[in-house]
Parts: C-alpha cells; sequence; structure tokens
C-alpha cells in the first residue's frame, strides 16, 4: 500500500468519524428540545392538578385560594392554619379570591348564610362568611379543571369539565353537612353521581334535587329532560331545533328557557311546565337577555340591536314594557328579595344592575360571551314600578370590574359575583351601615 493511499484511507475515515459525531450531536440536541417539551407539558398538567402545590393536602382545610386570599387579606395570619379570617366585617366590596373559580352560591348554614365556591384549577369546594370574612376549605376531592359549577342553597353542587377525548363531563355532587363556624379544621370527600355526557346546558332548582338539562338526540334534536341529582326519575319535557338555550329555575317552581342572546336577533323566552306545555313569557326582542322574578309575574329584559344597548321592564303580562334608563343587560342584573314586615309582605319591585360606564365599539352581546371585551361596570339600583334607577357603588377607583354570574342571597344584603375578566370572585354588601369602601 502506498502512501498516498493510506492518507486516502486516512482522511476519509476522519471525514466519517466527524460526520458520526455531527449526526450524534445533532440527535443529542433534537433529544434534548424533546425532552424538555415534554417536562414542560407533564409540568403544565401537574400544575393544574394542584401537585407541588400546598393545596392537595388533604389533612388541613387550607388550600390554594386560602393561601393567595391569605397573602392578601390576613398577612399576619399562620400559613398553617385551617382557615383564614379577618377578624372583622369586610368591606363594602370584598374581593374573595383571587384565583379563578367555575361558579358560586349562597347556602344556608344553620342561622348564617355563606358562600360555597368552586376553585377552578382544582374543583375544591370553599366557604366564605360575609360577616368575619372567614375563608375555609371544605372538601378534599380533586377534581381538575372545573370550568363551570352551580350550588342550590342547601349543599348541593354542579361541577362541570371535560374528559381527555373532549366531552362535557358533569357531575353531581352531595355536601354531607355545611361546616360549623367554629370547626374549620377538617375537609369532606364530595360525593356525588356523574350523569350522562355532553349535557349542553342544564338548571338547578334552588330548593329541591330536581336538575332540567339539554342533550343533543340524533333524530329528536335538543331533548331537555328533568331528573333527580342521582340521575334517576328522568322525564323529557321539552325539544327543539334551537341548541342553544339560557335557562333558569326560580325558587316558585317555575323553569323559564330563553334563546341564547345575539345582536340584531330577535329573541324568544319560554316557561316550560312539567307536562312539556311552553308557555311563552316574551319574544320578538332583537339580543333578547332575561331576568325572571320568583313569585312574581314581573320579569326585566335587556335588547341588543344596531349597536345599542338598553334594559325594559315589565310588571306583568298587561302592563306595557317601560324603558329604564341604563344600559346593560339582564344577565348583569339581580332581583332584590321580598321582604316580610310582619305579616305584610313588600312587594316593592327593586333590582339591582352592573351597568358597563361606557360600551365597546360594535356588537356588544357577540364579543361579550366570547370574552374578547370586558367592561368596566358600576352598580345601580333600580325601582321598577317608577322606571327610575339611582347609582348604588362604583368599583372605578379601586377595581377594573367585568360583573358576570350575580347571584343574591335571601336576606336582599349581599350579590356575589364573578369577574368575568380574570374569573376572580367578589361580593358586594347592601347593608352600607359599618361597610368600609375598600377592597383591603
Amino acid at each position: 500500500m502506498t502512501k498516498t493511499t493510506t492518507q486516502r484511507i486516512i482522511t476519509i475515515v476522519s471525514y466519517l468519524i466527524i460526520m458520526v459525531l455531527i449526526v450524534s450531536l445533532t440527535g443529542l440536541v433534537g433529544w434534548y428540545f424533546f425532552l424538555r417539551s415534554k417536562t414542560a407539558t407533564i409540568v403544565s398538567i401537574n400544575t393544574a392538578r394542584g401537585f407541588g402545590t400546598a393545596a392537595p393536602l388533604f389533612e388541613g382545610a387550607g388550600g390554594s385560594t386560602y393561601q393567595n386570599v391569605l397573602s392578601n387579606i390576613a398577612p399576619n395570619s399562620s400559613s398553617t392554619a385551617p382557615s383564614v379570617s379577618i377578624k372583622r366585617k369586610p368591606p363594602q366590596l370584598w374581593k374573595i379570591s383571587q384565583n379563578p373559580v367555575a361558579g358560586a352560591g349562597f347556602v344556608k348554614s344553620g342561622a348564617s348564610t355563606m358562600i360555597y365556591f368552586v376553585e377552578r384549577a382544582t374543583g375544591y369546594i370553599f366557604s366564605a362568611d360575609p360577616e368575619t370574612g372567614e375563608l375555609v376549605r371544605i372538601t378534599n376531592t380533586l377534581r381538575p379543571k372545573i370550568y363551570e359549577a352551580f350550588f342550590t342553597n342547601n349543599g348541593f353542587v354542579i361541577e362541570r369539565s371535560l374528559d381527555d377525548a373532549g366531552n362535557i363531563v358533569t357531575f353531581a355532587g352531595t355536601l354531607l353537612a355545611a361546616p360549623a363556624k367554629e370547626s374549620a379544621t377538617t375537609t369532606e370527600a364530595l360525593r356525588g353521581t356523574l350523569l350522562e355526557r355532553n349535557i349542553i346546558s342544564l338548571a338547578v332548582h334552588p330548593a329541591s334535587p330536581e336538575i332540567f338539562y339539554t342533550t343533543l338526540d340524533a333524530k329528536a334534536g335538543l331533548v331537555g329532560t328533568r331528573t333527580l341529582w342521582n340521575g334517576s326519575k328522568m322525564k323529557q319535557v321539552f325539544s327543539s331545533n334551537i341548541l342553544d338555550w339560557r335557562m333558569v329555575w326560580l325558587a316558585d317552581g317555575r323553569l323559564i328557557i330563553t334563546q341564547k342572546a345575539a345582536d340584531n336577533t330577535a329573541g324568544y323566552s319560554y316557561e316550560v311546565s312539567q307536562t312539556s306545555v311552553q308557555k311563552s313569557l316574551i319574544g320578538n326582542v332583537s339580543g333578547l337577555t332575561l331576568l325572571p322574578r320568583a313569585s312574581s309575574p314581573a320579569i326585566l329584559y335587556g335588547a341588543s340591536g344596531g349597536g345599542t344597548l338598553s334594559l325594559w321592564a315589565k310588571i306583568d303580562q298587561k302592563t306595557p314594557a317601560v324603558q329604564l334608563p341604563l344600559k346593560t343587560v339582564a344577565d348583569k342584573c339581580v332581583w332584590a328579595p321580598s321582604k316580610t314586615v310582619g305579616k305584610v309582605v313588600d312587594m316593592t319591585l327593586f333590582a339591582y344592575c352592573a351597568v358597563p360606564q361606557t360600551l365597546p365599539d360594535g356588537d356588544f352581546l357577540d364579543q361579550w360571551y366570547r370574552g374578547a371585551v370586558h367592561t368596566e361596570d358600576s352598580w345601580w339600583k333600580v325601582d321598577v314600578k317608577s322606571g327610575t334607577a339611582k347609582a348604588l357603588f362604583s368599583s372605578a377607583q379601586l377595581a377594573s370590574l367585568d360583573v358576570d354570574r350575580p347571584t343574591i342571597d335571601e336576606s336582599g344584603n349581599y350579590i356575589a359575583f364573578i369577574n368575568a375578566a380574570d374569573t376572580s370572585l367578589w361580593l358586594l354588601r347592601l347593608d352600607l351601615e359599618g361597610a368600609a369602601t375598600s377592597t383591603d
């Protein structure tokens, strides 16, 4: 073998070694980025499930919301305490939870009224005392990524999420007992039943263990079903070719369904009886949003057309509608409950409405429902009979709040609502005596 041939062989081998090294390094770099991507995904999933935080510790009544609120309203409290109490009456506008919530409702606890809410990331249920500011985690059942939740005033809860295949999962749970104020050291399991998959929308009876929900049937179209919370005694009471309905079950037993509102599109609302009969409530209103009143024929309804919002009131079916001096949607309003003085029931028709201080350009409902725009709301008190309204509270200097899913307690002293901008939970105190005016 000549010297020239030997040099050529050495050169070829050198090139081959360099190529192998390049391919190996390229593979290692690709593998590194692949592992980093997978690790980030796993960390994201674990974070959503509450791994690596104090929240999933079942032996205490604390949780991630507890830790968050602790740093916000009780900086001097111990981080190992089972509950949070600010030791004073909360302010007039109280931010209950910084963490996103899926839903909230008022629940009777003995002689007291508590606010129950579901933490979106974990599915844990918390109670908040509007009189003392005490915050307690009352369940230890981890149900990650809850997107919607409903409560009844006697402790039933609905939690809605998605499974890995994208199906809508609806869980109907029962709380064994409301937590006592003086005993917030333990949590309990959330027991209940999984209802059928892909429930589109639902309403819960505020007092009895009954649910109404809609599902899609290949032959019948949209089907509405009444059932008990455990899924038994199912009865079909409604069908429609229209798929999107907003539903409310009033304390007087009336079930009201309203077409999901869209700007410049006529909407209709009906009362559904137990015998499948639909009674027309109101119709042919552009961009119809509706708030019926329990134990009364009175309604508030909003209209949206031509880029303009308007709010209207009807005392009964025979009385003409009166336009109120507010530009908002009925979704941002609640009725003040009737109060009994002696043996006389005060039927004065008052409502509380959150009103956007400015409205975005274009059609409001379509943008607002999909979360493309948010408003800065102030609260107004409406006298429906006189058709007048007066300013009640403005949060402009304290916080920018887009009021969503407001609910009022039976006494008419508190309104709880979700800020649509970040799904945090807030409480507005209506009995202003002794209330502060800050959110601290």
